[in-house]
């Protein structure tokens, strides 16, 4: 079956075939491989994370060499070939050359048509869009050890004087459970690192949870509590887990996601306020300022780049009144303009706050 088409196609990028059957694209200027898409023989959408260096775990199952940008090799299932093996694998689920002829022409009509040459063509058929792949969090077990292990912010003399000094009260901060502080030089999993040091043996010491949009805790930030880290050092996530879509949140706060209504206790004529603050000192600063004994208290939500979604805004109670409390500046201006539009519709008070004179 030495054909010009057949020719023609295996001299296809791999990144265009694979693009044009509906498979993503995920680039790493840094790498060898730079393209990677989910693997068209067995549909996997990550590389074997032991196979794979610290920081890269996250890629895609096939990779690219720039050199040789015609072949393709899945990391997984370890199958491989070219542009035209690409696209019988995605249309027929088996190489090229192992296709019968009836298989093999509905292939011939798609690469035909992909090639816009004369002859039998047949509408371009594209494989499903590969879902994103679920989001990687910090085991449940290993999230719950972590946290009982921390203390309390007031027994902790470093992060309650941090706290201090940025005019937070360490004992509402404990009361409430908003935080904890983690002990120096204790054994810590393996995702509670920066850099490949340990937290508890760097400043990363003031432990926040950070919850999902059903209020259910996910994973944790930690606030350096080094006065002169720079801005770009102040938080560290988990690593090789993702945060997007993950926000703090007060007691009252998680209980409103979890019901994603007005609770049934709640008094008919009290309006139920929201603040949304940016950055977890400004989240603790304003979750405090309310004593426990207040019943109707405001709920506070904490947010980072990436944590607000349509799914959270979806389970905010209608007739809500919101504050934004994010920062004056480009950055704050773009997340309360995001939240603003997610929430568009829902017949909620919205409005921002200003800082005290």
């Amino acid at each position: 079956m030495n054909t010009p088409w057949l020719d023609s196609m295996r001299r296809e990028e791999v990144v265009h075939v694979a693009a044009e059957l509906g498979y993503r694209r995920d680039d790493h200027a840094q790498a060898k491989s730079a393209h990677t898409v989910a693997c068209p023989a067995c549909g996997a959408v990550k590389r074997h994370s032991q196979s794979e260096p610290e920081g890269r775990k996250g890629r895609g199952a096939v990779g690219i060499k720039k050199a040789k940008p015609r072949y393709w090799y899945c990391w997984q299932c370890e199958h491989r070939g070219d542009a035209l093996d690409f696209a019988a694998y995605a249309l027929c689920s088996k190489r090229f050359r192992d296709l019968d002829a009836d298989a093999k022409t509905t292939v011939r009509d798609w690469c035909m048509a992909y090639q816009r040459v004369d002859g039998p063509t047949a509408p371009r058929v594209r494989a499903p869009e590969q879902p994103p792949a679920p989001p990687v969090y910090p085991p449940e077990y290993e999230l719950r050890v972590f946290w009982d292990a921390c203390e309390r912010v007031d027994s902790n003399t470093r992060v309650s004087d941090y706290l201090i000094s940025r005019a937070i009260n360490p004992s509402r901060v404990a009361d409430f459970d908003l935080a904890r502080a983690l002990p120096a030089s204790i054994d810590v999993p393996k995702w509670a690192r920066r850099d490949g040091e340990s937290w508890s043996s760097s400043s990363y010491r003031l432990i926040v949870s950070l919850f999902d949009a059903h209020g259910l805790r996910r994973s944790v930030l930690a606030r350096s509590i080094d006065a002169n880290a720079s801005a770009n050092n102040k938080s560290a996530a988990p690593a090789d887990c993702d945060r997007a879509g993950l926000i703090m949140a007060c007691g009252f706060g998680r209980l409103l996601l979890a019901a994603a209504e007005v609770p049934g206790w709640w008094t008919p004529d009290k309006e139920i306020c929201i603040t949304v603050c940016e950055g977890e000192v400004d989240f603790l600063n304003v979750a405090t300022q309310w004593s426990d004994a207040a019943e109707f208290a405001p709920a506070t939500l904490g947010i980072t780049s990436g944590s607000w979604t349509p799914e959270i805004a979806a389970r905010i109670p209608e007739g809500s009144r919101i504050v934004l409390a994010t920062d004056a500046d480009k950055q704050g201006d773009a997340y309360a303009d995001r939240i603003t539009q997610t929430l568009r519709g829902r017949y909620l008070q919205l409005e921002r706050w200003e800082p005290p004179a």
